[in-house]
């Protein structure tokens, strides 16, 4: 949300109002489909469930890439300080920090 709100502050330069237009009507398309699986989840019953069987490569597959988002969403450094030491000596220049910096808007929150 937050990058959104940014974005629209820069975007509602002059000239760059369409682009405004378009992303309050993606937004509005956005939230269409989000209601709607609300909606099934919530509203809708269709009475017969039946489970999802899955094969146990699937769900390997599955818990290893939901523990990349959690590890890697808690933790950014451990895949930005190596990428970022990597781009840094491939350029021929001193290794960059690892830390990473907060935007503006995001530092007021907290």
């Amino acid at each position: 949300f937050l990058a959104a709100l940014d974005f629209s502050r820069t975007a509602a330069a002059p000239g760059l109002l369409w682009m405004v237009i378009l992303a309050i009507a993606a937004s509005a398309v956005s939230l269409y489909y989000y209601l709607e699986v609300l909606k099934q989840a919530f509203v809708v019953d269709d009475g017969a469930t039946t489970p999802i069987r899955k094969a146990p490569i699937q769900m390997a597959a599955i818990l290893i890439l939901a523990a990349s988002v959690v590890i890697f969403g808690c933790f950014p450094n451990l895949l930005v300080g190596p990428l970022q030491h990597a781009l840094s000596v491939k350029a021929g220049q001193e290794p960059a920090s690892t830390s990473i910096t907060v935007p503006s808007t995001v530092a007021a929150l907290k």
